[in-house]
């Protein structure tokens, strides 16, 4: 992707991002339907439901993140792309950092039914914004490497559906 490309789909997700604190904030329709889907999927609570999303909760915990991006962050340095290592390891923690100030600037509460028992604020999740980073960085790494058109669109396609 162009660096023109590349801005240029940043920006429209900060003008999505914004649509949406902007429903959060107002407690919109749009956001509540949102809620009511998210439930959706949870009922009726079984254990095999609540164990899948108690490991895909692990999986995308900033903790969890976090350590894998260190692991990144070395293996890079390792490989003499230094620059890469730090670049993508600011973005993870400023993201984060910036994840937090804003998470209690809104101050959604968690829902009271929930599966898993966790405290702090619910928007914007830490586990959405350090998963989608790690994601967009694994592509960012990985596409100058796909030499053929249909394994580049094959890994955006793989990463957007399953990242």
């Amino acid at each position: 992707m162009h660096k023109k490309a590349q801005i240029g789909f940043g920006f429209f997700c900060w003008i999505l991002f914004g649509i949406l604190l902007f429903n959060v904030l107002t407690k919109s329709l749009f956001i509540r339907s949102i809620d009511t889907s998210g439930f959706a999927l949870t009922a009726p609570v079984s254990k095999v439901k609540t164990t899948i999303l108690t490991e895909l909760t692990f999986m995308g915990d900033p903790v969890t993140v976090g350590i894998i991006t260190i692991g990144l962050m070395l293996l890079l340095w390792r490989r003499g792309r230094a620059t890469d290592s730090v670049w993508y390891g600011m973005l993870q923690f400023i993201g984060y950092c910036l994840v937090i100030l804003i998470k209690y600037s809104v101050t959604r509460f968690r829902p009271s039914f929930r599966l898993i028992n966790v405290s702090g604020y619910s928007f914007p999740s830490g586990h959405t914004f350090s998963t989608v980073i790690f994601t967009f960085t694994i592509l960012a790494l990985l596409l100058p490497y796909c030499k053929v058109k249909w394994q580049k669109v094959f890994l955006e396609v793989y990463t957007f559906w399953y990242g």
